[in-house]
């Protein structure tokens, strides 16, 4: 492999074939050869510097050195099985790493490894220094190695203006299946989504559904308990690094778009009791589900209305204390035990178009499987669920 210099980096492989020719007629085209326009990094680093809502004083960039000089980016290669400088222990594949680009960008780079730059810099430390943390809780609390469990590379992709189907993106973060990658849009009304740790813990979350999941489809009750299971992962992950509350997007913006102790309190209100098939009489914000046909138009049958139901079952399960919902009474087990039951049901025990009542049912068997039958925390899963009338 030669390193060719002087390619704006865009993370992409290009191919190329020749065929020349003289008055006596024209050669066969040549095989193929190909270039990867990446950025190749010597060595690990630490810098520090902005992101949008805190300063950030641990980004593990990467050194760059080639003839036409030198830099940092925000590539993490600290995790890989082969190279710890930085004690993270991380396991990834020996060619894996942590990356940050600007959509039709390249690698976001840095001249001194301090990142106090203005523009599309800030969200994008965020994006990578929280993508970074997202692996490190996947690692120490599910025992997964990424989202895909083989050490895969995890990649961001900031300042988002347009969705695949080419339609304007704003005030959004989305995980995109197809090229398995993390996307932050700009900031419009509010700042990017990149400065919030749950609302990035939450996108990673859907990919570690579809990758090592139940890969649920996304209409309907498996729908909503996709968007439920990443609000989840949001929470406990925040929990897990020093940031205690039930809300999902905090700080970039006013009125959070979650809020799973309240699901009425969202932005828009979700409900916190399941409505089933019902057509009149339904609980507060209950999308109804009944003769729907699931379309974009009408958010696939609810899906991020209806994963208020699960989002208050798992705030019932996980929240110290004891907490009476529907006249049901549960008491806590603890936010990350709570998790790690929901990833076990999510792994082994749930289908592509699991239902509410068998989310219940397969939570309850993950219970017994990692705390043994009839134990407190299978008890507590059967009562987090009846409280929100799911049975």
């Amino acid at each position: 492999m030669q390193l060719l210099t002087g390619f704006f980096d865009d993370g992409q492989t290009y191919y190329w074939r020749v065929r020349a020719w003289n008055a006596l007629g024209e050669s066969a085209v040549t095989p193929a050869w190909s270039f990867l326009n990446d950025v190749i990094c010597s060595s690990g680093s630490t810098g520090t510097g902005n992101g949008l809502l805190t300063a950030q004083t641990h980004i593990d960039t990467c050194v760059v050195d080639v003839s036409s000089g030198s830099g940092y980016f925000l590539r993490d290669i600290s995790r890989r099985s082969t190279y710890n400088p930085h004690s993270h222990n991380g396991l990834m594949a020996s060619l894996a790493s942590i990356g940050t680009k600007i959509q039709g960008g390249g690698m976001i780079q840095d001249s001194d490894n301090v990142w106090n730059a203005g523009g599309h810099q800030p969200a994008g430390v965020d994006a990578h220094v929280y993508t970074a943390t997202v692996y490190d809780y996947l690692r120490l609390y599910l025992g997964l190695n990424s989202y895909t469990n083989t050490g895969s590379s995890m990649e961001s992709i900031v300042a988002v203006t347009q969705y695949p189907s080419g339609k304007p993106c704003s005030d959004n973060a989305f995980w995109d299946p197809d090229t398995k990658k993390m996307y932050v849009c700009v900031g419009i009304g509010q700042l990017p989504y990149s400065g919030a740790l749950d609302v990035i813990a939450h996108e990673w979350g859907h990919a570690v559904t579809q990758n090592v999941g139940a890969n649920l489809l996304y209409e309907f009750d498996s729908g909503a308990l996709n968007e439920a299971f990443s609000d989840w992962m949001g929470a406990a992950v925040e929990w897990a690094n020093g940031e205690p509350n039930w809300t999902i997007g905090e700080g970039v913006k006013v009125v959070p778009d979650r809020n799973l102790s309240n699901p009425l309190l969202s932005d828009p209100p979700q409900p916190d009791t399941y409505g089933g098939s019902c057509t009149t009489n339904c609980p507060p914000n209950w999308y109804k589900t009944s003769g729907c046909i699931a379309s974009l138009s009408n958010d696939w049958c609810g899906v991020h209305t209806n994963s208020g139901v699960g989002n208050k079952m798992f705030y019932l399960l996980s929240a110290e204390g004891t907490h009476t919902h529907n006249g049901v009474t549960v008491t806590g087990i603890g936010i990350q035990k709570a998790m790690q039951i929901a990833y076990y049901a999510n792994d082994v025990k749930w289908e592509p178009t699991v239902t509410f009542s068998k989310a219940r049912a397969a939570m309850i068997i993950a219970a017994e499987k990692l705390y043994g039958v009839g134990s407190t925390e299978a008890k507590q899963v059967a009562n987090g669920w009846s409280a929100v009338k799911v049975y």
